[in-house]
């Protein structure tokens, strides 16, 4: 990998190409390597290419899950209720 730079402006407002100033670049998708980061960007004015390189800074839990113990499915009995297995060959195994 060549030498990363570290454009002040770029970095607070990455919506220019660094080379040229012009405003018409496009990103590609999100690529990761290793533990790196990086997004393709082309200037369409210019037409150098380069990578947005990102740093993970954090997390944040977006959904509590609870932890119980379970089997690997849940046993639907004809019923309609469910449960553990009650020797009823007409359950409906259905995986989770």
């Amino acid at each position: 990998m060549s030498h990363i730079r570290r454009d002040a402006a770029y970095l607070k407002n990455p919506n220019f190409c660094p080379f040229c100033r012009s405003g018409e670049i496009v990103h590609s998708k999100l690529e990761v390597f290793e533990d790196m980061v990086y997004q393709w960007v082309r200037c369409d004015t210019c037409e150098t290419e380069w990578h947005d390189i990102y740093v993970l800074i954090g997390y944040e839990e977006v959904r509590k899950v609870a932890y119980y113990p379970e089997p690997d499915y849940i046993k639907y009995r004809s019923d309609g209720t469910f449960g553990e297995d009650d020797e009823d060959d007409e359950d409906e195994v259905v995986p989770k």
